[in-house]
């Protein structure tokens, strides 16, 4: 890469994170918007998840309480399960 295009990407670097932190900011540092996460938009907003562990409570982004034990299975919305699907606590139901 020529020395312009290095600069460029640098820059970009610099601007991704910043828009991303600064949405985190405003969402009151819940982690925000990762614009690097995925390349494939989502199907639905909401997912069909199993619970793999005993978690126990869960508050949504919206407020509302979910209790989260082993073997349940729950329709959340992707924002608020993606996390803990990462974490092995839940598992996408794929029809």
């Amino acid at each position: 890469m020529s020395h312009h295009e290095l600069k460029w990407f640098s820059n970009y670097c610099t601007a991704l994170v910043a828009f991303m932190q600064a949405d985190a900011d405003e969402m009151g540092g819940s982690g925000g918007l990762d614009l690097t996460q995925s390349l494939k938009p989502p199907k639905s907003l909401l997912l069909e998840v199993r619970c793999l562990k005993d978690y126990g409570e869960f508050e949504t982004e919206c407020g509302k309480v979910i209790n989260l034990t082993k073997g349940s299975q729950h329709q959340m919305f992707r924002s608020d399960c993606e996390s803990l699907i990462l974490q092995g606590i839940l598992q996408h139901i794929i029809d």
